[in-house]
């Protein structure tokens, strides 16, 4: 399922938070951002913040306006996100970033194991 937010002119999300998807699922969410002209041209990635640490993701396509939400991302129960706009020849060098959006994560219950069948009968 795709969430659609907007990216305003001076670089503000149209919304504050959003809920995406349940914890530790594997691309089942896709959020497509309507990003300003002016930046479109531009490399993206999402810079993140959750439980103290930072870490960032490019987009689907350096320059496409889509970004998969993974395991790596539905670990955490809340985060926020800046959207950083670069050089597609210098991914240092940022152009521009948005404001921040809060993005929360459902729970759910998370079993690592692997099914195992039924305990044999005893008769």
């Amino acid at each position: 399922m795709m969430k659609i937010i907007k990216i305003s002119d001076n670089r503000r999300f149209n919304i504050s938070s959003i809920v995406v998807g349940y914890l530790e699922e594997n691309k089942e969410e896709v959020l497509e951002f309507e990003i300003p002209e002016k930046y479109s041209e531009y490399g993206k990635k999402a810079c993140f913040s959750a439980n103290g640490q930072t870490f960032a993701k490019t987009f689907d396509d350096i320059i496409s306006n889509k970004l998969t939400i993974t395991r790596d991302i539905s670990q955490f129960k809340q985060l926020d996100m800046t959207i950083a706009f670069f050089k597609i020849e210098d991914e240092d060098e940022i152009i521009a970033r948005t404001s921040i959006l809060h993005i929360l994560i459902e729970n759910a219950i998370v079993c690592d194991d692997d099914v195992k069948p039924d305990e044999p009968k005893i008769i």
